[in-house]
């Protein structure tokens, strides 16, 4: 196969603008970073579990979770995995190359991220989150969560990836009956029976919905 100088230098430029190996290529079609602070508790510290949630929330672990493959060889489910990349997921992040395709992370998550790396990017810590030091002993910010019922998870997880074997699934007062052994059978990917583990997505869906007290 012949490659010209042409080719070469244009390869080289590429590579050397994508710093988060396995991302593939950059989008020309950037958006917008948002406004806006990061929905935390002020009370929150910087550590791995806010990274986390960011990480989740911007669909990162889309590409890059054993469950998608760890796309380019980059996996950010654990801390272990994440702390050598923090510097490049900080970075790529805030220069809009990620999420592939977007939306743009918003600003809040970006600082979140930088000051998280710039840290030495600590599991757990008592450092406060960026702008936190500028509020004072004023009450946390109280942002509402979406609560999700049971007919939200029932159309998200338990019609198309449950019914067909657990018939009794479609009844909310027998997934009540169940819920300790249905979350354990998704988090460890025995269920569904015969075909792919749930996303990630729907695991975080089922989990929130299950620590609200599921409501029905």
């Amino acid at each position: 196969m012949t490659i010209t100088i042409g080719r070469l230098k244009l390869f080289l430029v590429a590579a050397a603008i994508l710093p988060v190996s396995g991302c593939g290529y950059y989008s020309e079609n950037l958006t917008p970073p948002s406004v806006g602070q990061a929905p935390f508790d002020v009370r929150a510290k910087l550590g791995f579990e806010i990274v986390k949630t960011i990480l989740a929330r911007n669909k990162c672990l889309e590409c890059h979770s054993a469950e998608r493959g760890n796309r380019g060889g980059l996996n950010l489910e654990s801390y272990a995995s994440v702390k050598p990349a923090a510097a490049s997921v900080a970075s790529t992040t805030a220069s809009g190359f990620m999420p592939l395709g977007g939306p743009r992370v918003n600003v809040g998550d970006v600082a979140v991220l930088q000051a998280w790396a710039d840290a030495g990017a600590p599991e757990i810590s008592a450092l406060p989150l960026p702008g936190a030091e500028n509020l004072g002993p004023q009450t946390p910010v109280d942002e509402p969560t979406p609560r999700s019922g049971f007919a939200t998870v029932k159309a998200a997880i338990f019609t198309p990836h449950c019914i067909g074997c657990h018939s009794g699934f479609g009844e909310y007062a027998r997934v009540a009956a169940r819920l300790p052994d249905i979350q354990r059978a998704v988090d460890t990917n025995i269920m569904p029976m015969g075909g792919p583990p749930l996303s990630a997505e729907l695991k975080t869906l089922l989990n929130d919905w299950i620590a609200q007290g599921a409501p029905e």
